[in-house]
């Protein structure tokens, strides 16, 4: 699949169709994703969690919670927490992929900013 020259931009190097891993700190695989839409540097997608990823889905529970039950004031909190598991992306190939920041990952999706062009 040839993407698009302007999904290309917005998602800088990364396109609808394409498959990726998240990854901890550790490059650890917390599940596989498949990019279906990118819009304004947001990605979002289909999310496959590995069974590592069970140790960050509390943290992506509580934050749902917060959200839910309107308690903003908690969310910096919990957005360092995830912060500290310095997620980011990887492909099979190995090719560059941006930085990542504000990620959401739940048992069937996933979504995620682009911060940087890749190195």
């Amino acid at each position: 699949m040839k993407p698009k020259s302007s999904t290309l931009a917005q998602g800088r190097g990364l396109f609808v169709g394409q498959s990726l891993e998240l990854l901890d700190k550790h490059d650890r695989s917390l599940g596989a994703i498949t990019v279906s839409k990118i819009e304004n540097g947001v990605v979002s997608g289909t999310f496959s969690p590995t069974p590592a990823y069970s140790q960050i889905k509390p943290l992506f529970d509580e934050l749902v919670e917060l959200v839910n039950e309107q308690l903003f004031s908690h969310l910096d909190e919990i957005d360092k927490k995830i912060e500290e598991w310095r997620l980011h992306l990887g492909s099979a190939n190995g090719v560059p992929l941006p930085d990542i920041a504000n990620v959401q990952a739940f048992e069937n999706s996933i979504t995620f900013e682009v911060k940087a062009t890749p190195p």
